[in-house]
């Protein structure tokens, strides 16, 4: 299982931290359906968090359906968490595209100027063949 990695310094919330980025691997296939999450104890131990940490953050994924306890055996992804993964992708986005918005707002640029710069960055950065753009 892929490690989240936490920076203390960054002013956000351990758990939050973890949080997001489980959401992450989950939402981009990293974690797939079925696959299974590491124990609290081994995560808490690899990150140097407290346990309760690691438990806060198992339980809201459990809570949002990401994950499924499995009585005996631990925590897994849950089957079918790819209808979840389009509206997680999209809220990974929201907030550098909130902190892009604030920028462009505090810049005095014009909405029809970001979303052009948007697309041309789409164009620079996107793999080729994929075309139109879309997953």
């Amino acid at each position: 299982m892929p490690i989240p990695r936490i920076d203390p310094r960054s002013g956000v919330p351990v758990y939050k931290q973890m949080l997001e980025q489980m959401e992450h691997l989950i939402a981009s296939g990293q974690l797939p359906p079925g696959a299974q999450l590491v124990s609290v104890r081994q995560l808490a131990g690899d990150l140097k968090v407290n346990p309760m940490t690691v438990s806060k953050v198992y339980t809201r994924l459990e809570l949002s359906g990401l994950v499924e306890r499995r009585p005996g055996i631990g925590l897994f992804v849950a089957e079918g968490v790819e209808l979840k993964s389009a509206r997680l992708r999209l809220g990974a986005l929201e907030r550098p595209m909130r902190d892009v918005v604030l920028q462009a707002l505090n810049l005095h640029v014009k909405r029809t100027e970001v979303v052009k710069l948007l697309g041309e960055v789409w164009e620079q950065l996107e793999p080729k063949g994929r075309g139109d753009g879309k997953r």
